[in-house]
C-alpha cells in the first residue's frame, strides 16, 4: 500500500480513523493517564537517585576529612621513625637534636 495515497485527503474520516488506530497500534500514541503514571514514575526515580547522590556526596566529604586526619599522624609518624636513627647515632649527641624542628627537611 502506497503511504501517500493512504494519507490522502480522498480517504476521509475512516482513513483517519485507521491511521489513529495504527499510530496506537505502534506505540506513537498513548493514553493521558499513562502517560502521567509514566511521568510519576520517573519524577520518583529522579528523586530517588537525587537523595542517593547527595548522599553520595556527603559520604565523599567526611572520607575526605578521614583521610586528611590519617595523613597528618601519617606524616607525624614517619618524622618520628627517621628520627630513630639519628636519635641512636652517637656523633649526634644525646638524640634531642633529631627531634629538633629546626634539623627536619623540608622535602615532604
Amino acid at each position: 500500500m502506497d503511504l501517500v495515497k493512504f494519507l490522502s485527503p480522498d480517504v476521509g474520516a475512516i482513513g483517519i480513523l485507521v491511521l489513529i488506530v495504527f499510530l496506537i497500534l505502534w506505540g506513537v500514541l498513548l493514553p493521558k493517564a499513562t502517560v502521567r503514571s509514566l511521568l510519576t514514575a520517573k519524577d520518583e526515580q529522579i528523586a530517588l537517585y537525587k537523595s542517593a547522590y547527595e548522599k553520595s556526596m556527603e559520604t565523599i566529604g567526611i572520607k575526605d576529612q578521614q583521610i586528611g586526619q590519617l595523613m597528618e599522624m601519617a606524616r607525624t609518624t614517619t618524622h618520628v621513625i627517621e628520627a630513630i636513627p639519628q636519635a641512636i647515632t652517637p656523633e649526634r649527641g644525646d638524640g634531642h637534636a633529631a627531634l629538633d624542628p629546626a634539623n627536619v627537611r623540608e622535602d615532604r
